[in-house]
């Protein structure tokens, strides 16, 4: 639905809004049903990843040691972040079905750091990176009570939780206090970004984490407004564009099928082959997990140039201009106004 809001002249502070003529007054379960038919493929893709998503998941929930060698920490670990990922890769299915693609990049986004988590532990030294990543959750958790300590009101509260997570503290200790120190921020140690490329994932950084950061942060006003030529405002408060909406699933695919296929491979499920069968399409826009398969060269998940590429340029340019347009061409709008 689009809401036109008529800028009066500067003498006049009064603002008119009205709905614009012929839009339709659509329900919840109206919307619900025309975002199923227009996008009955991609939903249906993404339902059957998510099924077996589920099936992996309660087919092994009290697994042990696997067939490689992890220990039942490692196996809980990776599990734990496989089961997140999947609850928000059923966050986004909700949202997408009631035409918010806005708010479900917020939950990609999530969703694709979730993933980089999993590749990250997995990539080497997993059984150090696995109490790494737990002291991180400590330390992390003990920074925030340090600001309580300091805040009126939470002091109290702040240096009893202090003193229950240093309890917990000293199986980690051998990795020594400055590392210690580093893991306060991320369960790297460094910056996300650098975490990106030490996994292989610069590109995708760059592209899909950088757009999908947008929403995250408020950048994403053009995706709600727009100047009309006579000086109107035009107010997106209904069903987002459809190529939005594909751009969202397409993504969700690719994130929830990377982490399953490593999460499979590295705690010895044995789910390869029928994971590979829910593989993303081969041209998608803005597919950014791929494995390089020729002679020796290493395995590196890197998006090819795509149509999220091209779009990312296209929007480069309108910035540039101080253009206010939409994110995405509004050519095929799920809702018609």
């Amino acid at each position: 639905m689009v809401l036109s809001s008529a800028v009066d002249s500067p003498e006049r502070s009064r603002t008119t809004v009205q709905a614009l003529p012929g839009t339709p007054m659509l329900g919840e379960e109206d919307a619900q049903a025309s975002v199923e038919r227009a996008l009955a493929t991609e939903l249906a893709r993404l339902d059957a990843l998510l099924v077996l998503a589920m099936k992996l998941l309660t087919a092994n929930a009290t697994i042990g040691v696997g067939p490689s060698g992890i220990t039942r920490k490692t196996a809980g670990v990776l599990l734990g972040l496989y089961a997140k990922a999947i609850k928000t890769a059923r966050g986004v299915r909700l949202l997408a079905s009631a035409s918010l693609a806005e708010d479900g990049m917020v939950l990609c986004r999530t969703l694709l750091e979730t993933t980089v988590a999993i590749f990250h532990i997995t990539r080497r030294d997993t059984t150090r990176r696995v109490d790494e990543y737990l002291a991180h959750v400590l330390m992390r958790t003990q920074m925030v009570m340090e600001r309580w300590a300091e805040t009126p009101g939470l002091k109290r509260h702040g240096r009893g939780l202090m003193k229950k997570v240093q309890r917990h503290l000293p199986p980690y200790s051998y990795l020594g206090e400055s590392r210690l120190k580093q893991l306060r921020g991320w369960y790297s140690g460094e910056k996300l970004e650098q975490t990106f490329k030490n996994c292989g994932l610069n590109k995708a950084y760059q592209v899909s984490y950088r757009y999908l950061t947008g929403f995250q942060h408020v950048s994403d006003l053009s995706s709600h407004v727009e100047f009309t030529d006579d000086g109107g405002l035009a107010l997106r408060s209904g069903s987002s564009d459809l190529g939005q909406m594909r751009m969202l699933l397409f993504l969700t695919h690719q994130f929830l099928w990377a982490a399953m296929h490593q999460v499979s491979r590295k705690v010895g499920l044995g789910y390869e082959a029928e994971i590979e069968s829910h593989r993303p399409p081969a041209t998608g826009p803005g597919r950014c997990f791929t494995r390089g398969r020729s002679g020796r060269r290493k395995k590196r998940l890197l998006p090819p140039r795509s149509a999220c590429d091209r779009f990312l340029e296209r929007r480069a340019d309108q910035v540039t201009a101080g253009s206010l347009a939409p994110t995405f061409p509004r050519k095929n709008p799920i809702v018609t106004r």
